[in-house]
């Protein structure tokens, strides 16, 4: 398991990898920080790199040519969970009940077979509108 840990008490440290049916494959990492006097921020990040397929693209391979330009031939989903004030003691119970919660309700929609597709073209509109505010802001 890959830790670092920080001057300010911050954790980066891999938990686990689970290898969803789909293929893709999530990371859950602890990203949690000590707020003040042994109150922590519990923190869980789950990341997914979801692979560019042009199969998600039908016809429209000039879409799939406009994110790998920005973003490379993945992009990434993150989700992070937290609960503020925990008690230092109880931290490692608490990120065990987030990552449970996650695993009980979230990996079903994560590993259908239509999620990377969808998450593929969620993150090209995204895209687009935030190119179309900065042309609209003067910024592109």
């Amino acid at each position: 398991m890959t830790e670092f840990r920080t001057a300010q008490k911050k954790v980066e440290r891999l938990i686990e990898r689970v290898e969803l049916k789909n293929g893709l494959t999530v990371e859950l990492w602890d990203r949690s920080q000590e707020m003040y006097s042994r109150r922590w921020l519990a923190r869980l990040a789950a990341k997914i790199a979801v692979p560019l397929e042009p199969s998600f693209f039908g016809d429209d391979q000039e879409a799939l040519e406009e994110l790998r330009e920005e973003y490379g031939v993945t992009v990434e989903f993150n989700k992070e969970m937290q609960r503020l004030f925990v008690p230092e003691d109880e931290l490692a119970q608490t990120l065990g009940a987030i990552a449970k919660d996650f695993r009980e309700n979230t990996l079903k929609y994560l590993e259908n077979s239509k999620f990377a597709g969808r998450f593929a073209l969620k993150t090209l509109s995204e895209l687009r509108e935030k190119k179309r505010l900065d042309k609209l802001m003067g910024r592109g």
